[in-house]
């Protein structure tokens, strides 16, 4: 069976900064499960958002997950759909791309009988419905809530809950990264779909000797009797004022936070970068590296804000943490719950500065949840679509 791929992160983001995001991690159990990659399609852009490829292969080191999906999309020539501007784009933001997929139309054969498509976008749903119609089959992974995020117009997340409404009644199989987004489908839309969490591969051992952020950590690190780490996107979700209070109440202790920046939403965290000097932001770092630098932390963090700023998504990074020995502390978003038992659950400085302070000391014993976070674990319902078919 032949796989269409229409991720919201496309070709150009993964190949641009070697991270795998969940619809990556997807392609690689698809193409596992005996899926052959026929396309990919990536967003549609204009002059505006136009990107070229600068791969750099040393994100995609040997013997990594990262390095054999990039063999894979190597194996196919993608299809762009772009035009050279459009006014839509400039006064709707996303919502133009739902227009803007049919274009990839005219690189598409007609006979798509023995082809599934895999898309999480819900901008993609005019292209799938006309793919629909040529025979494909269609899974629909939703990536978080679209119709809930803080930074998208509000013409954005209608496109989404239009595009929501009509791949939950396209797809052969549908799936959600989150309880909340589950639920959100039944009450809106009335469709039932599955629960697919976010998930792991067994961490590889890759050379991160030359890593920039390995070296740049390690050097800082040496000023500080303790090193707490987050690895991550910044952006609204991100609590800008519960870290800089951390960051007082622990001057001997250094916070680093490894990621990429989504515009427009950094200002008040860079503000608290930029009066603390125990605060140390660093640039995106390839995932295939992530293990290198989260050994390099005695505790994990994700210091994410509570209430109107949370995505209706799963914390990944959660289950990358849970594959080391580490201690972990997170506030308190509704997804982290029923880990509480295992990691420290608070918003609470003191309680943070406690763990932090223990060091070694507050290792933890993952086992208990480390096999059923691994990724052919987690999608075993979406892998037992594709194998029937």
């Amino acid at each position: 069976m032949e796989l269409i791929f229409i991720p919201f992160q496309d070709e150009y983001c993964f190949e641009n900064d070697g991270i795998l995001t969940r619809e990556y991690a997807m392609l690689n159990l698809l193409l596992s499960a005996g899926c052959e990659l026929g396309m990919v399609v990536n967003k549609p852009r204009t002059v505006l958002d136009a990107k070229v490829i600068k791969r750099d292969m040393r994100n995609f080191p040997d013997g990594s997950v990262e390095a054999e999906v990039l063999a894979a999309l190597d194996g196919v020539v993608p299809v762009n759909p772009k035009r050279l501007f459009s006014l839509r784009q400039v006064t709707s933001k996303r919502a133009w791309w739902v227009d803007a997929y049919l274009d990839a139309l005219d690189d598409m054969p007609r006979d798509l009988g023995d082809h599934v498509v895999y898309t999480n976008t819900p901008f993609s749903w005019k292209l799938v419905k006309v793919l629909k119609a040529r025979g494909v089959r269609v899974v629909f992974d939703s990536m978080d809530n679209m119709m809930t995020y803080p930074h998208f117009w509000d013409c954005e997340r209608a496109a989404a809950k239009e595009g929501y409404d009509e791949l939950l009644s396209l797809a052969d199989y549908s799936c959600a990264n989150s309880q909340r987004t589950v639920d959100c489908f039944e009450e809106v839309f009335g469709k039932k779909v599955d629960l697919v969490k976010n998930g792991v591969f067994a961490p590889r051992k890759v050379d991160a000797c030359e890593v920039e952020q390995v070296k740049e950590i390690a050097e800082a690190k040496k000023g500080y009797s303790k090193c707490a780490g987050f690895v991550g996107k910044f952006g609204l979700r991100i609590d800008h004022d519960f870290i800089g209070k951390l960051a007082k109440a622990n001057p001997g202790s250094l916070f680093v936070f490894v990621g990429p920046e989504l515009d427009g939403q950094c200002d008040a965290f860079n503000k608290v970068v930029a009066s603390n000097a125990n605060v140390l932001k660093l640039p995106a770092l390839p995932s295939a590296y992530l293990y290198a630098v989260l050994d390099l932390f005695d505790m994990l963090m994700i210091p994410y804000s509570v209430g109107e700023n949370e995505n209706s998504g799963d914390p990944l990074k959660l289950y990358q943490y849970f594959m080391t020995d580490k201690p972990i502390a997170c506030t308190p978003i509704r997804e982290v719950g029923e880990y509480s038992d295992l990691i420290l659950v608070s918003n609470d400085v003191d309680d943070w500065t406690r763990l932090l302070r223990c060091g070694s000391s507050g290792a933890r014993d993952y086992s208990s949840v480390s096999g059923s976070i691994m990724w052919d674990e987690r999608a075993l319902a979406l892998l037992s679509f594709i194998a029937d078919k």
